[in-house]
């Protein structure tokens, strides 16, 4: 799941670069160059619930929240054919609600449930 995690960190990195946030990626880099999971990324894994009959890809704009000018929660959505994947970056101070179904490598479990988006 830690590949699958950094997956996603990977993304999200190219995500910051192409749009120029305000966001330090050294973090990113260092967490896929180690292999280790990045504290800030969170995933959760949704079914698409719309029922289309067919395999869907595409993205959604990126959601930010600032606090001083400085972006401290950001939510991207990725679909992948049935399933959204809702990738969330989160300052430690964030606890807000699209935290609450995700999935962190350091969490208890080690498995990735299927939650609602």
């Amino acid at each position: 799941m830690l590949h699958v995690h950094l997956y996603f960190v990977k993304l999200f990195g190219c995500l910051i670069e192409e749009n120029a946030l305000s966001i330090d990626i050294t973090g990113f880099s260092q967490a896929i160059l180690n292999t280790a999971s990045h504290p800030k990324v969170h995933l959760a894994i949704s079914p698409l619930t719309y029922g289309l009959p067919f395999a869907s890809v595409g993205y959604s704009d990126l959601q930010l929240a600032k606090l001083n000018r400085k972006i401290v929660y950001a939510t991207w959505l990725l679909t992948l054919d049935k399933f959204t994947v809702r990738i969330v970056y989160a300052e430690p101070t964030e606890h807000r609600k699209g935290l609450i179904d995700s999935w962190h490598p350091s969490s208890i479990t080690k498995y990735l449930r299927v939650s609602r988006l």
